[in-house]
């Protein structure tokens, strides 16, 4: 997400062929979370943060979940652009 500032839905950790680490390049999957959802804070072409759910259940999050934390993402960036 930091990246490639784009959204990334997974629904399945569990069957994930590229698992990628969030933190740190070291981090193992954590099978506990099964589903994952997370959208760039971008400002002025920088991502500044992410918002990031995950849940314990597969196939959780739908497209409306991402357009809904997309539409946050879009509002704090906003934001940051009238307080900078």
């Amino acid at each position: 997400v930091f990246r490639k500032n784009q959204s990334l839905m997974v629904d399945d950790f569990a069957a994930k062929e590229n698992y990628v680490p969030r933190f740190h390049m070291q981090e193992a999957p954590d099978l506990h979370y099964r589903s994952f959802l997370s959208v760039p804070v971008s400002h002025k072409g920088n991502v500044r943060a992410t918002i990031a759910l995950e849940s314990f259940k597969s196939n959780q999050f739908k497209e409306q979940s991402k357009q809904i934390l997309e539409t946050m993402a879009y509002q704090i960036s906003s934001f940051l652009e009238k307080t900078d």
